[in-house]
C-alpha cells in the first residue's frame, strides 16, 4: 500500500479540488496508488478510504469521490 501517496493526493486536492473534479484520472496518474486506492477514492466511502489508509481527518472531509 502507498499510505503516504493517498494521503498526500487527498491533502493536495481538498486544498483544490478543481483539477480533481474535472478529470480524476489525471491526477491519480500523479500518484502512486494501489488499485484498491484508486477504487476507494472513486467510491468515496469514508470505510473503504480508512480501510486503505487514508488518515481519518482526511476521510471525513473527503466528498469528491464517484
Amino acid at each position: 500500500m502507498s499510505r503516504d501517496q493517498i494521503n498526500r493526493l487527498l491533502e493536495d486536492i481538498t486544498k483544490d479540488p478543481s483539477e480533481w473534479q474535472r478529470d480524476k484520472q489525471a491526477v491519480m496518474g500523479r500518484y502512486e496508488l494501489t488499485p484498491e486506492e484508486r477504487d476507494a477514492l472513486q467510491s468515496g466511502d469514508e470505510a473503504r478510504l480508512r480501510a486503505v489508509g487514508v488518515e481519518e481527518r482526511l476521510s471525513k472531509g473527503y466528498r469528491w469521490g464517484g
